[in-house]
């Protein structure tokens, strides 16, 4: 049986669990209080570290400062309890929701960024494997042939973290090795 914990402060704080059978979602509109309100909530969920069979980090794109926040406390768990972690694109796993939610196979997303810019990426659902078409990438204006989203179907979210899981099986690591995936346009030094 598949256990997990995911951490997502890309653009707001979003805490998943699900223990095989429960499966809990905490939203919060932003990282506020950083650390001390991602630990509150994670007591608040009863998790049993030793069942998890991995932790899903959400590496971005997103809020610099957030990302860190997040990167900290999973670091800070894989470490204590010596669990693995699933690096996840936030723009993977929303595409991948949606693709789920509305039956499509292949998908361009785009999401807020600062000052009117958009993260961008494509994907493909083809035979229960999620790929990426085209890397993500800072566009200056709105693409209109893609579906911009800010949010993850409630219905498909753990669906499509299960997806990611099985596709990505190389690409578990553990606390030395999490990276957060910043993308630098040209308006951002």
């Amino acid at each position: 049986m598949i256990n997990f914990l995911s951490i997502d402060t890309s653009h707001q704080l979003v805490i998943t669990y699900y223990n095989g059978i429960n499966f809990i979602k905490v939203d919060k509109p932003a990282v506020v209080d950083g650390t001390n309100i991602i630990l509150e909530e994670l007591s608040q969920l009863n998790i049993n570290y030793e069942t998890l069979s991995f932790i899903v980090f959400i590496n971005g794109p997103g809020s610099f400062t957030g990302l860190r926040i997040g990167c900290s406390v999973v670091q800070a768990l894989s470490f204590r309890h010596n669990i693995k972690v699933l690096q996840v694109s936030s723009l993977m796993l929303k595409a991948c929701s949606l693709c789920l939610a509305n039956d499509i196979k292949n998908i361009k997303i785009q999401v807020p960024a600062l000052n009117n810019e958009y993260y961008y990426a494509e994907f493909s659902l083809k035979y229960g494997v999620f790929i990426e078409i085209k890397k993500p990438m800072l566009l200056s204006q709105k693409d209109g042939d893609s579906i911009t989203s800010d949010f993850s179907p409630n219905d498909f979210y753990k669906n499509a973290i299960m997806i990611l899981a099985s596709n990505l099986k190389a690409t578990f690591s553990y606390v030395d090795d999490i990276k957060i995936d910043y993308i630098k346009g040209p308006n951002i030094n």
